[in-house]
């Protein structure tokens, strides 16, 4: 008798002793779009795509999946297995660092996606189990369906994500470590705010806009192609300008107020991040906040940062 995976049942994890030992047999196998990659005996990595998808974006090899949306539902399962920031940070990395290598429509970028959660986990010691990650993520791809059983689907999509973890570990040679930019961000904001004065800085809105374009910043490459201090710096910089704050001092001084924080980039640097950073809310309109879509000119994206005020 299947029991729904929602019931108490007993723990599955990826111990050496819970997995198959057909798991650890490499032999050439391929994958959605022939991709001549070695892959675990009997662990298709195309299990997720095997589903029914959501209507609005199928998954084939002739039509992948955006990577905002597969980012997008990164975020959205590590809200629902309670991750905090930096795990889900290190997920979007890793799932950039596999799409800097091969094509989306070679493998299943759902089934990366998952894998590359269920690792961050591990990598920033907040794992989470496997099976609530496999119950998580098929509720948000197969919403109107019931709760998945345990049971050979169940089994199936199991497998597939201890597959894709071990072809992830080889295909980014086995790098996990991500130097996330939100420790420096933390240092600015903290400096910006006694340089501004508790009055101005409780007015404005500089701290919850820098943070929104950092964290929106993973939707993007620029978080794996940028220094993280130049990441952060960039944020802060889109923010101040955003509100419309006059940093004292800056007119009178020697230099402009964000090169105080970093005197390694440039204002031509700094504007191409902002700039890449932006290109996330105008690639993906739709999903623009009413803030965003008062300030991002659609129609010209190039006129963006002029609107913004970032000559």
């Amino acid at each position: 008798m299947e029991v729904p995976i929602t019931e108490s049942i007993h723990e599955t994890t990826t111990d050496t002793d819970d997995v198959d030992e057909s798991v650890g047999q490499i032999v050439e196998k391929p994958i959605l779009n022939g991709s001549p990659e070695p892959q675990p005996t009997g662990q298709p990595i195309t299990a997720w795509a095997s589903q029914p998808q959501p209507t609005d974006q199928p998954i084939t090899a002739s039509a992948p999946v955006t990577h905002f949306r597969c980012l997008a539902f990164i975020r959205k399962a590590a809200a629902m297995l309670d991750m905090a920031v930096l795990p889900t940070s290190t997920a979007s990395v890793i799932y950039h660092r596999c799409y800097m290598v091969v094509e989306p429509t070679d493998y299943d970028q759902y089934n990366i996606a998952t894998a590359a959660l269920y690792l961050a986990g591990k990598a920033e010691e907040q794992q989470v189990k496997l099976r609530d990650v496999v119950n998580v993520s098929h509720y948000l791809l197969h919403q109107d369906d019931k709760p998945i059983t345990i049971g050979e689907t169940f089994w199936d999509l199991r497998d597939s994500v201890i597959a894709a973890e071990l072809f992830i570990l080889r295909l980014i040679g086995f790098n996990l470590y991500c130097d996330h930019p939100h420790r420096y961000l933390l240092h600015y904001l903290k400096s910006l705010s006694d340089w501004l004065g508790p009055v101005v800085w409780k007015r404005c809105k500089i701290s919850q806009s820098a943070w929104t374009f950092l964290n929106d910043s993973y939707m993007s490459r620029v978080c794996v192609r940028t220094a993280p201090h130049t990441l952060a710096l960039a944020a802060v910089y889109l923010a101040v300008d955003i509100n419309k704050v006059d940093v004292p001092g800056n007119l009178e001084a020697s230099c402009p107020w964000w090169q105080v924080f970093n005197d390694d980039v440039t204002i031509e640097e700094l504007q191409e991040v902002c700039r890449e950073i932006l290109e996330v809310y105008v690639n993906e309109s739709g999903e623009l906040s009413g803030e965003m879509e008062t300030l991002v000119d659609y129609d010209d994206p190039i006129n963006t940062l002029d609107i913004l005020e970032l000559e």
